[in-house]
């Protein structure tokens, strides 16, 4: 299987040499596609967007075959940038269907084939039929909402209003625990590049569920950059985690304190006298910090 394996990535890595060998790759592969092993089938279709590069419709049509018996370890694949589903969801939704409903019957793939659905989802209209099964995944597998947490926080900059929607679906109470409360947290350390609408939008959603009782630190650290140009905000979320006793080591009281400071100097920069309550606020802050049990 070994070599065999290996003769089908290389055929597949030849597409993106040159496109004159296209029959050459896609009838070796073809005429192996329904009886190879899984492992000759997994090598081919490791990185298998490549062949788009030949012929797309065809591709679609190869990959069908190499998943003709919807081996979980097939539909388990890694996602990544070659992987041949990222694109053909954005233009073969339906031949994709059934593929998509044995994913569904197949709870090993959940973490993978999630983030392939919100991406059918978002890039076909917000299909319903797609976010079915998509809600399905995320509502049965914790493995599979970490995953798909933790793809939507990597989009930076792409990040869009299908994301922050999907973000926020997975702050529901039912969904809380300590391992999403730190994946929750870890997405912070990304939101400095969202739309400050995106960023105020998640925040007050987030601080309506107790998800921050586990862990602050990214939160933090957004909030003491955020501080600067937006005091009075930031001094109304640090109020709000303070209101909240936690249930494990996550409050850094310094850090909290900081981000306090940095805020009543934000404010104090503007220099207007109607900021005085605003001042007189932050100072309440610090006092509430310093009596809370926790500290």
């Amino acid at each position: 299987n070994q070599p065999r394996g290996q003769a089908g990535h290389l055929l597949v890595r030849c597409a993106r040499e040159d496109s004159g060998y296209k029959e050459d790759i896609f009838s070796a592969i073809e005429a192996v596609a329904g009886t190879a092993s899984v492992y000759t089938r997994a090598a081919i279709l490791a990185e298998m967007a490549y062949l788009n590069f030949l012929d797309q419709d065809r591709n679609v049509r190869l990959f069908k075959n190499l998943m003709c018996d919807y081996d979980p370890r097939l539909m388990a694949l890694p996602i990544h940038n070659y992987n041949p589903l990222v694109y053909f969801v954005n233009y073969a939704l339906e031949e994709l269907m059934e593929f998509f409903r044995h994913a569904v019957e197949c709870p090993n793939c959940y973490p993978q084939q999630v983030i392939i659905l919100f991406l059918a989802w978002s890039h076909n209209n917000r299909d319903e039929r797609i976010k079915e099964m998509l809600d399905t995944m995320c509502n049965a597998s914790q493995e599979a909402r970490l995953s798909l947490l933790r793809f939507l926080s990597s989009l930076d900059e792409s990040i869009n209003e299908d994301a922050l929607l999907y973000i926020q679906s997975l702050m529901k109470s039912q969904f809380e625990s300590l391992e999403l409360g730190k994946a929750f947290d870890q997405m912070f350390y990304h939101i400095d590049q969202w739309p400050r609408e995106y960023q105020e939008k998640i925040i007050d959603t987030y601080m309506n569920t107790l998800f921050f009782r586990y862990k602050t630190s990214g939160l933090i650290h957004f909030l003491a950059g955020y501080a600067i140009k937006y005091p009075e905000q930031t001094l109304r979320w640090l109020e709000k985690i303070l209101e909240i006793p936690p249930s494990s080591e996550a409050y850094i009281w310094n850090q909290i304190v900081e981000v306090i400071i940095q805020a009543y100097n934000g404010i104090k920069a503007f220099n207007q006298p109607d900021y005085q309550d605003a001042l007189e606020y932050a100072m309440d802050l610090i006092d509430k910090v310093m009596q809370h049990p926790s500290n």
